[in-house]
């Protein structure tokens, strides 16, 4: 009766925990494990109480659904799967009476025996594993980089009272790698705060070829917000129209500065692509910085001839 109770609960949990054996764990674990954070329950029918432990891990995978890939194999019937996974960890566990639990960190961090119980609280504390594709803005610097690159692609602004992102938000960043770009900044970053108007911490915002097109204004949790997110990047999935290979990222923070530095790399967008078609004004001087006298003479002479200018 008891290898029967366990069996038909683990038929009936397909959709919160990934069941792996022998012959699915490499394409469901290692194969992404440069990417994803994983954790198995490896259990045996005999193992003590094991029909409450798979119940409550069931329960504790719906909490971190999207966030950590948490999985669960029946020993009795792959045995070669946890023989592999197991022994170096626990040599005797065929032996053992109680069922075992691995996460497995991305690489090259080697995979480790979690031995408390299997809880909410317990589990979280390991999300701190989970790795992050959000760019941290200091300064209006970095933030003119960050939106130069892969100009087509829509960019996350993430603006927050706190110093870092958590771990949801780092999960939002892994799940939507290639397709949406992400970047965090600190309410401090009064220049930008005011920039895109943000009254309230968190605010996201989503910009398409730099500007506004949604603020989300839902739930905080994984699940909204990645429903919010998928909609912003259902058009821009792996493969679909732009390369991101780190080769060929070239940034372009001149298209975004208020007085762009002419460059071999950056003459083409400010001045001489377009040359024929308007005036293209440039300053000289030695030294790499313009101090804020120069600055504000050559916006107040851009602003001069701003009417011949626009269009061009």
């Amino acid at each position: 009766m008891k290898a029967y109770k366990a069996a038909s609960l683990l038929e009936s949990i397909k959709h919160d925990l990934q069941i792996v054996n022998n012959q699915n764990f490499n394409t469901v674990v290692n194969k992404f494990r440069n990417e994803k954070v994983f954790a198995v329950l490896f259990f045996k029918k005999s193992n003590k109480n094991i029909t409450k432990v798979i119940k409550n891990y069931n329960d504790v995978a719906s909490k971190f659904k999207g966030i950590l890939t948490l999985c669960i194999a029946d020993c009795d019937a792959n045995g070669s799967l946890c023989e592999s996974e197991l022994s170096l960890y626990v040599p005797d566990y065929k032996n053992s009476n109680t069922h075992h639990f691995l996460i497995y960190p991305i690489n090259p961090m080697p995979k480790f025996l979690f031995n408390e119980d299997i809880t909410e609280s317990n589990i979280k504390k390991y999300t701190y594993l989970i790795p992050s594709k959000i760019d941290i803005i200091k300064d209006t610097k970095d933030f003119n980089v960050f939106i130069s690159k892969h100009e087509n692609m829509p960019k996350v602004l993430i603006f927050s009272n706190k110093k870092k992102p958590n771990y949801i938000l780092n999960a939002l960043s892994n799940s939507f790698n290639k397709k949406l770009m992400f970047c965090y900044i600190n309410n401090e970053l009064d220049e930008l705060v005011k920039k895109y108007n943000v009254k309230t911490f968190p605010s996201i915002l989503i910009l398409k070829k730099n500007k506004v097109v949604d603020t989300y204004k839902g739930k905080l949790s994984y699940i909204n917000m990645f429903d919010w997110l998928n909609v912003h990047s259902e058009t821009f999935v792996l493969g679909g129209g732009f390369d991101i290979s780190p080769d060929k990222t070239v940034s372009k923070p001149w298209k975004f500065a208020l007085v762009p530095k002419v460059t071999k790399m950056s003459h083409g967008d400010i001045c001489f692509k377009k040359a024929d078609k308007g005036l293209c004004l440039i300053y000289l001087k030695e030294g790499d910085k313009l101090d804020k006298t120069e600055i504000d003479m050559l916006l107040s002479l851009k602003e001069k001839f701003k009417p011949h200018i626009d269009g061009r």
